[in-house]
């Protein structure tokens, strides 16, 4: 990019580079971080709005909420984190380079992993998630309100993929 002449304009239409090492830093990174701003606001709210819900509930679907959420965070962590990381950047590698062909493939492979893992944490529940919750020191009303919660959860992941 050459510098222009004091007192010339600038083009209109700028380069997302030329704007990340011309424009102010500060409006920039507001700009960029908006989105995800956005987006965590949307989702705390959703969870605290879960939360108030199963409040209504009782103590026992509270508790049977608290049981399944470290599942539930690993689950979202794998898919957003780990796997979907690793996907986000592998595609835009792919586009970077005008490959659009191999960007689909790779976003099918993805929704293939995707199905996979969420059919794999379903079936692990299936098989195990009742003998989990009975090993540990809870009454049973909680017990069943947590598999209740975990079957639902899961399929509802299995489902989506």
């Amino acid at each position: 990019m050459t510098a222009s002449a004091p007192g010339t304009a600038r083009p209109a239409t700028m380069t997302r580079t030329e704007q990340m090492l011309s424009r102010p830093a500060l409006p920039l990174i507001l700009a960029m971080a908006a989105p995800n701003a956005i987006a965590f606001l949307v989702q705390g709210t959703v969870s605290m709005t879960e939360v108030w819900f199963i409040g209504h509930l009782g103590t026992a679907a509270l508790a049977a909420i608290a049981l399944m959420f470290p599942g539930l965070m690993l689950m979202q962590m794998l898919a957003n984190g780990a796997i979907g990381g690793a996907l986000s950047s592998s595609v835009a590698r792919a586009l970077g380079r005008g490959r659009k062909d191999q960007a689909e493939a790779l976003i099918w492979h993805g929704i293939v992993i995707a199905v996979a893992a969420g059919g794999l944490f379903w079936l692990l529940w299936w098989l195990g998630g009742a003998a989990l919750l009975h090993k540990l020191d809870v009454t049973p009303a909680v017990i069943d309100d947590a598999l209740l919660y975990g079957h639902i959860l899961l399929v509802a992941v299995s489902l989506s993929g």
